[in-house]
C-alpha cells in the first residue's frame, strides 16, 4: 500500500520552502532597483542565480498584490516552488 496522498509531515518543509523562496525573490528585486536595472521576470530569476547560487524557475515569480509573497500555490494550496524545468 502507498503512502497517504496528503503526507501532512511535509507541511513545515514546504513552508519553509517558500518563505526561502519568497525572501529571494524579494532581495532580488531589490538588487535589481538598487542597480537601476529593469525588474522583469528574467532579471528576477538570473539575480536570484547570482546572489544565492540556487536557479529558480520564472514560473515560480509572479506579480503579487499587497501583503502577498511572490510565490504561487499549487492547485492542492501546498507551495510551488518548482516550475517546470526545474
Amino acid at each position: 500500500m502507498r503512502g497517504s496522498k496528503d503526507p501532512s509531515w511535509l507541511q513545515p518543509l514546504w513552508e519553509k520552502k517558500r518563505a526561502d523562496t519568497a525572501k529571494r525573490v524579494e532581495r532580488a528585486i531589490k538588487e535589481l532597483i538598487r542597480r537601476k536595472a529593469p525588474v522583469t521576470l528574467e532579471g528576477i530569476r538570473n539575480a536570484v542565480t547570482s546572489l544565492y547560487g540556487v536557479s529558480i524557475s520564472t514560473n515560480t515569480i509572479h506579480p503579487q498584490r499587497e501583503g502577498e509573497c511572490g510565490v504561487p500555490e499549487a492547485p492542492d494550496g501546498k507551495a510551488n516552488d518548482e516550475g517546470p524545468g526545474s
